[in-house]
């Protein structure tokens, strides 16, 4: 029995130090890759593209899932010019870390190099306005929300022993902004303000306003890789979808990536 667990544990330390090693591995080609991108942009390229290989082989292969692992990943795959993988992975980190204030801006970002840049509905724009505090750094939140807390139960404590017409408005305003702030932190790390499914993958593709390719185009250009959206409907090979300016359309399932 002991040699059995003996000889498993060498196994277990073998295949963790291959691992260590494959993402050691793909961190030094895409050091490499953005060394070479100014004197040899070709050469970075195919740094990049091997660097994405070995990241991918440890996501899909291995079943490593990390914010780390999938904003590397990202990163790689924006600056090997696949903006649809580099969102999708950025989308998956921010499943595991919904308030990563880095991958917010760098998916920010490649959102903004995407062809389909698709504008914030009026309503997104209105909430945005009333409930500014919820696109905050979520450590600024968090420490808001932890004085309000101190706060509301000094006033309470105060109170207890020093009668003052002034500490009940305190009470009330310190317990509303701590409970508005809470909720925007739950919001945050639930992942409710982020409903994405999916990711066009696949170079440029024909919405359709119906489940096949028989069906007039949903819009009068295709859609290109980048472009997120909410799915609504599934039938057979194809996606009933909601982008994120609210327009709704058909989409075949080999040309997205799902956000899982």
């Amino acid at each position: 029995m002991l040699k059995f667990l003996f000889s498993f544990l060498i196994l277990c330390s073998a295949v963790f130090a291959d691992d260590s090693a494959r993402l050691q591995k793909a961190n030094d080609l895409f050091e490499e890759a953005g060394k070479a991108a100014l004197s040899d942009p070709d050469k970075s390229q195919k740094l990049y593209k091997e660097a994405i290989l070995n990241y991918k082989f440890l996501i899909d292969e291995k079943g490593y899932s990390s914010p780390e692992l999938f904003t590397n990943t990202a990163n790689a795959c924006f600056f090997a010019g696949d903006l649809g993988d580099a969102i999708v992975n950025y989308q998956k980190a921010l499943r595991l870390d919904p308030g990563n204030s880095a991958v917010i801006h760098n998916l920010k970002f490649v959102r903004s190099q995407v062809i389909d840049e698709l504008p914030d509905s009026f309503m997104d724009k209105a909430l945005g306005i009333v409930f500014f505090w919820h696109s905050w750094n979520l450590s600024t939140r968090a420490i808001l929300f932890g004085l309000l807390h101190i706060l509301f139960w000094g006033f309470i404590g105060w109170g207890m022993f020093h009668k003052k017409e002034g500490l009940c408005k305190g009470v009330l305003v310190s317990a509303i902004l701590g409970f508005i702030m809470a909720i925007s932190l739950i919001m945050t790390a639930s992942g409710f303000n982020n409903d994405v499914d999916g990711v066009i993958t696949e170079k440029e593709v024909m919405a359709r306003q119906g489940n096949g390719h028989i069906y007039e185009p949903a819009f009068m250009t295709p859609l290109h890789s980048g472009t997120e959206f909410s799915i609504l409907e599934t039938r057979d090979s194809w996606l009933y979808v909601e982008l994120l300016d609210g327009s709704k359309c058909w989409l075949p399932k080999q040309s997205i990536t799902f956000v899982e």
